[in-house]
């Protein structure tokens, strides 16, 4: 996976109603990039796993989805980094950008 070079002038414009943003969704291209990680996740436990007790549980798109709204700022840094587990000695790592992967959700109720 590549990413682009972030350009903070490209944020002057996002309204920030408080420093946490809790409430994001995936854009199609960042539906794409989580199940693609989410696959290479289940390969690489299957490759890896020695006992049942080496297993943990995998990451979902909706856990990803809970983790940004927990832990991104946007105006601080606008891009999404994590490790998840794929078993209990073995990690993989996602990077998801502000606005390509990944947007803030609107209600219009």
């Amino acid at each position: 996976m590549n990413f682009e070079e972030i350009n903070f002038e490209d944020f002057e414009d996002v309204d920030f109603e408080s420093e946490y943003n809790d409430d994001f969704e995936f854009t199609e291209e960042g539906e794409k990039v989580v199940q693609e990680f989410i696959n290479e996740c289940q390969i690489k436990q299957k490759k890896l796993l020695n006992a049942e007790s080496d297993a943990v549980k995998l990451p979902t798109k909706e856990a990803i989805l809970k983790d940004i709204d927990q832990t991104v700022i946007v105006r601080e840094n606008p891009e999404y980094v994590s490790d998840w587990n794929v078993t209990k000695d073995y990690s993989m790592q996602i990077k998801l950008l502000y606005r390509k992967h990944f947007v803030k959700a609107y209600s219009f109720l």
